[in-house]
């Protein structure tokens, strides 16, 4: 970028920054702040997943399921090859309320992040879901299924503050609020430890990730102010 060749890609106004043309100060306040985003809390997650439910299924939330993220401090890609790992919850979440479904044997999820609602089968059927990031509420939704943990019909609105692939663990965040979700609306309790293995479970099998347990684990056991050694 630098031998002997112009930059490109850049803010307009960097140039002329480098050349003294504009302050430091000037430069954060036309380009750096307008690239950072507020991030909202987790209370305003809970009422903008409420109003999307009502919008979307013209119903009133009746249950609901909150997953964090998570960053990592020591031993990236270490944790699925018996190393270290140093992880941390983070105060961004996905949020998922619902209300109780409208058709047979059917769960609905709408994506605020993505806008589209997906449609899965309770009674189930060949192949995977179409839909990738769906693909971890189905595998969520069987694993518990076979623990004997009846999933009923929902409609479901998600919303989040973690980004898709920003490597904070979006992926877990959502099996794990699937799991707390299904057990708000089936009255029925699992151990953290169960979870984790559900969670892991339906992102190896059904997602087709290879992932260790270092996401699945911070995310469920993750508590403030701690870092996980795992």
């Amino acid at each position: 970028m630098y031998a002997g060749r112009e930059m490109v890609d850049w803010p307009a106004g960097w140039k002329q920054w480098l050349a003294g043309s504009a302050t430091l100060a000037t430069f954060k306040e036309t380009h750096v702040l307008k690239m950072i985003e507020p991030t909202p809390s987790l209370n305003e997650l809970i009422e903008q997943a409420g109003e999307l439910l009502r919008v979307q299924f013209d119903a009133e939330p009746a249950w609901m399921g909150i997953a964090p993220g998570r960053v990592n401090l020591i031993g990236e890609h270490t944790d699925y090859n018996q190393g270290w790992v140093l992880p941390i919850a983070i105060d961004l979440y996905t949020v998922l309320v619902a209300a109780p479904g409208t058709v047979s044997n059917t769960i609905r999820v709408f994506s605020a992040s993505l806008g589209e609602q997906a449609v899965l089968s309770l009674a189930g059927g060949d192949g995977r879901h179409p839909l990738s990031w769906m693909r971890y509420v189905e595998g969520v939704v069987t694993e518990y299924r076979n623990l004997g943990v009846i999933c009923k019909e929902m409609d479901i609105v998600a919303v989040s503050s973690l980004p898709m692939g920003g490597g904070l663990s979006s992926s877990a965040a959502l099996a794990l609020a699937t799991a707390h979700l299904i057990e708000a609306a089936t009255a029925q309790t699992m151990t953290s430890e169960e979870r984790i293995a559900v969670s892991v479970s339906a992102e190896r099998g059904y997602a087709g990730v290879p992932c260790g347990i270092m996401d699945q684990t911070a995310v469920e056991m993750g508590r403030a102010e701690h870092a996980l050694l795992l």
